[in-house]
């Protein structure tokens, strides 16, 4: 303690995304338990303009002592292969304590997004902010639409 603030150094202060995927569902047992069914990081739509109906976004975080119960400004961007941002959430996020003192503190958060819209294949990528820096991102790969190399293929393209 210097000055009657707690000096953290290292590790033990920051707040860190350790996983990010994108699923198809996911939940937290009872028990704490992360559950994640489906992990894809490619779509393939019917054709364009397109929505995947449903996406789970999970993200594990681990934090320190020193930011036990702090609020985190967290944005979840989703940017195409233009670069532009084709959604974004924005929340507040609370650092939550440990069952074990002195202990990192390790959370799951789960958002479940319907509807992320899709306009054009390529690389696309669902990105995690916390106070404006990249914590994770997690890339979904857009396919060509399986109507559209179909028809390529009957012309002889």
């Amino acid at each position: 303690m210097v000055g009657g603030k707690i000096v953290v150094k290292g590790e033990t202060a920051r707040l860190d995304a350790t996983l990010a995927v994108a699923a198809d569902y996911a939940n937290v047992a009872s028990d704490g338990k992360l559950n994640v069914m489906g992990i894809f990081q490619e779509f393939s739509p019917d054709g364009f303009p397109a929505v995947v109906p449903q996406i789970y976004l999970v993200v594990s975080w681990t934090a320190g002592p020193a930011e036990f119960g702090s609020q985190k400004e967290v944005r979840i961007a989703f940017v195409g292969p233009d670069n532009a941002e084709h959604f974004a959430l924005d929340y507040q996020l609370t650092v939550p304590q440990t069952s074990r003192p002195g202990e990192r503190v390790t959370f799951h958060q789960i958002l479940g997004i319907g509807g992320l819209p899709l306009t054009q294949s390529g690389p696309h990528a669902i990105y995690v902010l916390v106070s404006g820096e990249e914590k994770a991102s997690v890339p979904l790969y857009v396919n060509e639409p399986s109507a559209q190399i179909e028809e390529e293929v009957s012309n002889g393209a």
